[in-house]
């Protein structure tokens, strides 16, 4: 045999290997930089080890009543470790495995674990069949249900902590259930599909109707402020906000990911993006974001908070935000960064102001001649997190020929301005105003396409689209 013996592995596999000329990077046929000794002949390689002692291992598991258990894991523990799972039959089979003696232990859930011994001599078939215990078990269903206020259905997964049960709810309906043995604390991990939940855990036999609160950052669909909050979900500039290009080359703010880069912040979908990565070596990147005039006053909270991924490195470009009351005539630096933010909410205080009707804010990013990185904002909010009057509509979007989901499909709401773009899956999720609405969607390569929805206030409405590929 060759286990343990690593100078006659060595041996057999550099004696078998097929020379493979290639002197780009020095050597010559026989060995060289690139292909080293040459390529590995497996089977060769396999032909010339000697046989050593083994022998072949087999069996089935079934349950107490004798039905087979597919899905059980054998793992045989002697002077090798190998590991086997049954088959829809309950069966396993080492067509060769070393000789010698095998602990045993078969586990899967739902099932009481068996253990044994086996021996498998040389040149011989063993055969080890165990028998595993079906548990009594209980099914648990229920219902998930946004906890901050608007109370829709959520799109979530429901499992055990160490994720042996796993069910996802209907998105629709919010309703789920799984199976978990009768005996035994199974505590129930819950994670929306949604940003801005927490996590939560729950105990089964409090499963019935979970209610997810919403977590820091107001990220969740459907919260926000009526003062100011922007997601950038259309891919353009936001109606009323003014792109400003103070540099020398053509990369002021975008918002519809030209570069693929996806958005890095704690927010999802559509962002804002000042990108010198993306530019000329010795280019100045300088741009100004601008928000439309909002009324502070009005604000149920002064504050402003912000979805961010500033990335630097230390190369020399500076992120800031600078707030006016006047029409742009002075600004006022209220936020300030030269190192790496990554991923983080940023939140400030606009207490200074709060009597202002007109205020303006200003995202400015230089990179100051450096070429850096970048700056990322999503989710930029004025006031306090509220939920707000409206629905949530959530969908697919594919293509009608192939059925494939397309990523990166716009779904809006011309009447709202709301918007949403679709996942890798074709996914979206899109809130906006209650009412019979007709969603335009769009993607490259495909012709336009809408989607009707009847949207309901505090509900989710299902609206998929398929989109037919442009010729």
């Amino acid at each position: 045999t060759l286990e343990g013996d690593y100078e006659a592995v060595y041996e057999t596999i550099t004696g078998t290997a097929v020379d493979t000329p290639d002197d780009q990077c020095t050597g010559d046929d026989e060995a060289n930089n690139v292909y080293g000794h040459g390529r590995i002949d497996v089977e060769d390689a396999v032909d010339e080890a000697p046989a050593g002692k083994f022998g072949s291992l087999s069996g089935t598991v079934t349950d107490q009543h004798g039905d087979p258990v597919a899905g059980a894991r054998l793992v045989f523990e002697g002077g090798v470790v190998r590991e086997a799972t049954t088959n829809a039959d309950g069966e396993y089979a080492f067509e060769r495995i070393p000789a010698g003696r095998y602990r045993v232990s078969a586990t899967k859930f739902l099932y009481g674990d068996a253990t044994g011994t086996v021996r498998v001599n040389r040149n011989a078939a063993a055969v080890f069949d165990t028998e595993m215990e079906l548990l009594e078990t209980r099914t648990v269903a229920g219902q998930v249900v946004d906890g901050g206020g608007q109370g829709w259905p959520l799109d979530a997964t429901v499992s055990t902590a160490a994720g042996e049960a796993v069910a996802d709810t209907d998105p629709l309906t919010g309703e789920y259930s799984l199976v978990i043995p009768d005996e035994g604390d199974w505590p129930l991990t819950v994670e929306t599909a949604y940003p801005g939940y927490e996590v939560v855990t729950v105990d089964p036999d409090d499963a019935a109707l979970i209610e997810v609160p919403t977590a820091d950052g107001c990220l969740a669909p459907g919260f926000g402020s009526t003062t100011l909050d922007e997601r950038f979900e259309t891919l353009a500039a936001p109606t009323g906000w003014e792109v400003v290009n103070n540099g020398d080359d053509d990369f002021p703010w975008v918002f519809d990911d030209p570069w693929g880069y996806g958005n890095m912040t704690p927010g999802s979908g559509g962002y804002a993006e000042a990108n010198s990565d993306a530019s000329d070596i010795e280019a100045l990147t300088d741009t100004d974001l601008i928000t439309a005039p909002f009324d502070l006053s009005a604000a149920s909270e002064p504050t402003l908070s912000w979805a961010n991924f500033f990335v630097d490195g230390g190369i020399g470009s500076e992120a800031e935000v600078l707030l006016s009351a006047d029409g742009g005539a002075t600004w006022e630096q209220v936020w300030y960064t030269n190192e790496d933010l990554e991923a983080t909410v940023e939140t400030v205080d606009l207490t200074e102001w709060v009597d202002q009707t007109a205020v303006q804010l200003k995202f400015h990013f230089t990179d100051n001649a450096t070429w850096a990185y970048w700056w990322m904002v999503d989710n930029v909010r004025v006031g306090g997190c509220e939920a707000l009057d409206g629905g949530l509509v959530r969908g697919h979007v594919t293509d009608a020929a192939t059925g494939t989901p397309i990523e990166g499909a716009r779904v809006v709401d011309p009447a709202s301005g709301s918007g949403a773009v679709t996942d890798a899956s074709g996914m979206y999720v899109l809130f906006t105003d209650p009412g019979d609405r007709t969603l335009e969607v769009s993607a490259p390569g495909y012709a336009a396409g809408t989607a009707a929805a009847t949207v309901a206030d505090g509900a989710v409405t299902g609206a998929d689209a398929e989109l037919e590929a442009e010729s």
